[in-house]
């Protein structure tokens, strides 16, 4: 119909995209300034109405694309090496790449995180790999009563990173992670099948970073988010 070609499709943000515009007006406007201290994410999260996961979603991507700084003692604050002007085109520029596709953000995932277990597994202390393995067990736990297991399993990849000691790296795979939450429950990828199949994958990754072995690590990882994306792509094509 005639009709339909005048039509585009509607374009509905995120509850975590609406927050990041909603914070580059008020910076724009000048009543956020460079410096400025955030409220908490509770009362931030109160007064836009939404999950505090929401506002957690929008001040990790703020944050990994420098616009915020999480200081000790002194909270969230807003960069203050910028011009608001500056901070709002950067605002503008993140936004415009803030959604990616779940096969591309898979495919850059696999080139961040295989690198990121070959670390873990040459670095790893008895500490973080018992923290590995404690997030794991959690997982387990959650995949055997048949519980929604997408956040234990982020958990893991987080762990992982965090076993580097490469804060850089931690903080690329953790903006990664609320996206990954949202896609999985959107999707269904964290489906029963293949939330049994990931943990067994998981588990290959756990054994090689606790054996030192960082080829393995770096297979079992590569693996892994090459199962995680067919299964993508086995849903977009409704299999």
């Amino acid at each position: 119909m005639e009709v339909l070609k005048g039509l585009s499709r509607i374009d509905v943000t995120s509850p975590s995209e609406q927050i990041i515009q909603q914070l580059r007006a008020l910076i724009a406007q000048g009543v956020i300034k460079p410096g400025d201290r955030l409220p908490a994410e509770r009362a931030l999260a109160e007064q836009f109405g939404v999950g505090r996961s929401a506002v957690r979603e929008a001040l990790l991507k703020l944050e990994f694309f420098g616009i915020l700084r999480t200081r000790p003692q002194s909270g969230t604050v807003v960069e203050d090496n910028m011009t608001s002007s500056g901070i709002s085109g950067l605002i503008a520029n993140m936004l415009s790449i803030a959604d990616p596709a779940p096969a591309d953000m898979v495919e850059a995932r696999r080139i961040l995180e295989v690198q990121t277990a070959r670390l873990a597994a040459e670095r790893a202390g008895k500490a973080a790999i018992a923290a590995i393995r404690a997030v794991h067990e959690t997982h387990v736990a959650a995949v055997a009563e048949n519980r929604p297991s997408i956040e234990p399993d982020v958990l893991f990849h987080l762990e992982v990173a965090k076993a580097t000691g490469n804060e850089a790296l931690h903080s690329m795979v953790s903006v990664f992670a609320p996206r990954i939450i949202s896609s999985a429950k959107e999707s269904g990828t964290c489906d029963a099948g293949r939330a049994t199949q990931a943990l067994e994958e998981h588990a290959t990754i756990l054994r090689a970073i606790e054996r030192g072995n960082a080829d393995a690590a770096g297979h079992a990882m590569h693996r892994h988010l090459i199962m995680t994306g067919t299964r993508y792509s086995e849903l977009d094509a409704g299999t």
